[in-house]
């Protein structure tokens, strides 16, 4: 279907959706994922708002993508409302205890609150809608977007310094998100960790033996990614796709102990440096304000230039002046609480500029400088090798739910192949070493402990 009748749907959808709206102009903006985003133009408004559907029945969603839309929604509305937090120091995920929902919020000791941290970088969600069949409306979000364009659409290609300074800012943008922590304490997608706290309407959930314990996220890194994994490879399995499936989750039921050394559920943006997806306007690099976030972009409740900003803000280094300013993504729905390492960046080498911006500290009371971004950074390589297999299975299954581009198939069996060999040469002594190893800690930790006179915690005989 052409982009006209696309755009008359959409104006037709709005006009039920919100009758009276003065629109003046739909547009079709270019989006790879499964949605559909339309750019309004509104009659006495200073700015468009972004208008995202679920794409045409023709665009299958994978089952990480079905709930896209309420990804971002949720994310939205949590940065707005609950005002997330980061942990300090390395207790990572201590809260497991359950309440009515399964989860209960983080404990506010230790947490302090880093609303600025992604201020200017986010889109205002204004309305979000769930589906409603019998009316023939989808689900949608109405929302105010960052100014810029998305770095691959822009019409001169950027030269190799405004792709250093461009990588840098992503850099920077990738450790403004990760300092978020969820406010559960649980891993996974954004929309079950955020069930109990939404202050959406959220589609209803049919508990099963299956689901149950990852309804709320879970309690663990290796049970959340365990899931992904799952459902990419049941998406394949479901178009008849031939690969080595029990290879894939052997290496997987091998690794999961490494994985279990992530204990703290970063945000993180999966794709966030994805030229695709990052948003960029023309900025003065000489000017007063060269910083990462645009002068349009900057808090409402920003002090004004002759007092102190305080220790939330820092002064543009110059790494970051360039002709572009990253203003934010296009697409906030690939987000998870999990481990920093699974984004598509750290597939291959990161580039040196992202590394820079990354391991730039945001602000005096940035709680990556007394932690580390990458927990674990011994068994990183290994978890890695797991990433790479879960991303390539997901280029290779987009291939049959989207629109096929190319020798894109044959470039992400290629990769497969190469991971998969990668895994086969990890012995089980490198993986079980480290657990035998913690085995060990834990017992000398008990023996210590009964001689206190604390047998009984253990079940220890005295």
């Amino acid at each position: 279907m052409g982009s006209n009748a696309n755009e008359e749907e959409a104006f037709a959808l709005l006009c039920d959706i919100l009758p009276g709206l003065p629109i003046d102009r739909v547009r079709v903006t270019p989006n790879g994922g499964p949605q559909q985003m339309y750019i309004v133009d509104i009659a006495g408004e200073n700015g468009p708002i972004l208008f995202t559907t679920a794409h045409n029945s023709w665009v299958k969603p994978l089952r990480s993508e079905y709930c896209s839309i309420a990804s971002e929604a949720a994310l939205w509305a949590w940065y707005a409302v609950i005002s997330p937090g980061v942990c300090r120091g390395e207790e990572g995920n201590t809260n497991n205890e359950e309440d009515g929902h399964g989860v209960r919020e983080n404990p506010d000791s230790d947490v302090y609150s880093t609303k600025l941290y992604l201020s200017g970088f986010l889109p205002t969600l204004i309305r979000y809608g769930l589906p409603i069949p019998e009316a023939q409306v989808p689900e949608y979000s109405l929302s105010r977007p960052r100014p810029g364009n998305t770095v691959s659409s822009l019409p001169l290609s950027p030269n190799n310094d405004d792709y250093a300074s461009i990588n840098q800012q992503a850099g920077q943008l990738f450790r403004r998100i990760a300092c978020h922590v969820s406010p559960t304490g649980r891993f996974g997608d954004i929309t079950s960790v955020m069930r109990p706290l939404s202050v959406l309407p959220m589609r209803p959930v049919v508990r099963s033996p299956a689901n149950s314990p990852y309804i709320f996220g879970s309690t663990s890194w290796s049970g959340a990614f365990h899931l992904m994994l799952e459902s990419v490879l049941r998406d394949l399995e479901d178009r008849f796709v031939n690969i080595a499936y029990s290879r894939i989750r052997g290496h997987f039921k091998r690794l999961k102990p490494l994985l279990d050394k992530v204990t703290r559920p970063s945000l993180v943006a999966i794709t966030c440096s994805d030229m695709q997806n990052l948003l960029v306007v023309e900025s003065n690099a000489d000017g007063p304000d060269s910083s990462t976030v645009s002068k349009e972009a900057k808090a409402p409740n920003s002090p004004p230039k002759d007092q102190d900003p305080g220790p939330r803000t820092r002064p543009a280094t110059p790494e970051t002046r360039g002709k572009y300013k990253v203003t934010g993504l296009r697409d906030w729905s690939m987000l998870v609480f999990g481990d920093p390492l699974i984004a598509t960046v750290f597939n291959d080498k990161a580039p040196e500029s992202f590394m820079s911006g990354l391991h730039q500290p945001i602000a005096e009371d940035d709680p990556f400088t007394s932690v580390p971004i990458i927990e674990d950074a011994e068994s990183a390589p290994l978890r890695l090798l797991l990433y790479n297999c879960y991303h390539a299975l997901n280029d290779l299954a987009r291939q049959y739910y989207h629109t096929r581009q190319g020798d894109a198939e044959l470039e992400a069996r290629r990769r497969l192949l190469l991971v998969l060999s990668e895994l086969d040469k990890i012995k089980d002594e490198t993986v079980f070493e480290d657990k035998l190893q913690e085995n060990t800690a834990v017992s000398e930790a008990r023996i210590d402990t009964d001689a206190v006179g604390t047998n009984k915690k253990f079940g220890v005989a005295s």
